[in-house]
């Protein structure tokens, strides 16, 4: 059954992905211009395809919301995500650090202070969810 969890998982994904492509090339065919519309389009498009995908999955193979679910819930994988999760807030605001940096030396300010103000917000955002869990837990 895990098999099947991890064909699901990445079914979704590439699912995702594609509508996501098919629903902004099908705006620009259909002459629209502005970014933000079909920036809605590809994800509009992708959320309807996900959610069919999800109705098919779970019509066709019952146990498997029940596995998902289980999954979910496993100390194994909450500690992954954990640790992926960690792993990746470092890289993202080490990447941010970065786009500071070559936006200053580059003289362009809008860069810097935008990626600087992300940089902030982040970092209060993981701050905050820490004190909120150690309270919590």
């Amino acid at each position: 059954m895990e098999n099947k969890v991890l064909k699901y998982n990445k079914k979704k994904f590439f699912i995702g992905l594609g509508g996501y492509f098919a629903g902004s090339i099908l705006f620009g065919l259909l002459g629209g211009e502005d970014m933000a519309y079909r920036l809605l389009a590809g994800a509009v498009v992708a959320g309807i395809l996900a959610i069919l995908s999800d109705l098919y999955d779970f019509k066709m193979y019952p146990k498997l919301k029940k596995k998902i679910s289980i999954e979910d819930k496993d100390e194994r994988n909450q500690v992954i995500r954990e640790k992926a999760g960690y792993i990746t807030l470092k890289m993202t605001i080490t990447a941010l650090f970065l786009i500071v940096f070559v936006g200053a030396v580059m003289e362009d300010g809008l860069i810097s202070y935008g990626a600087a103000v992300l940089t902030v917000f982040i970092l209060i955002i993981n701050w905050t969810c820490i004190r909120y869990w150690q309270k919590k837990i």
